[in-house]
């Protein structure tokens, strides 16, 4: 059975779905838009809730939006940097 995780990834509010086999089997909105405005503050914690969610199921998989050009480079870099994060949890745990 191959598990699918799919991550639209944001500052504020990330959504996840879980995928097995091509069944929806889980899907989650994390919202942090009431937390902290400090921005690496609330990329850490975005980072901790997304790998908890990860941690749930056997991911084989991560697919997430790709990067959009974005006028306003600070949220440009933000979203990397959650990007950034999700791909070094994925090499942690072996996950494609």
């Amino acid at each position: 059975m191959r598990v699918v995780a799919g991550i639209d990834g944001s500052t504020k509010k990330t959504g996840i779905s879980v995928m097995r086999d091509g069944e929806l089997i889980f899907y989650t909105l994390i919202d942090l838009s009431h937390e902290t405005s400090e921005s690496l503050q609330r990329i850490q914690k975005m980072l901790v809730k997304i790998g908890e969610v990860l941690d749930q199921h056997d991911i084989d998989e991560v697919c997430m939006e790709k990067a959009f050009n974005n006028s306003n480079t600070q949220t440009t870099m933000m979203l990397a940097n959650i990007a950034g994060g999700v791909m070094y949890y994925c090499a942690k745990n072996n996950i494609k």
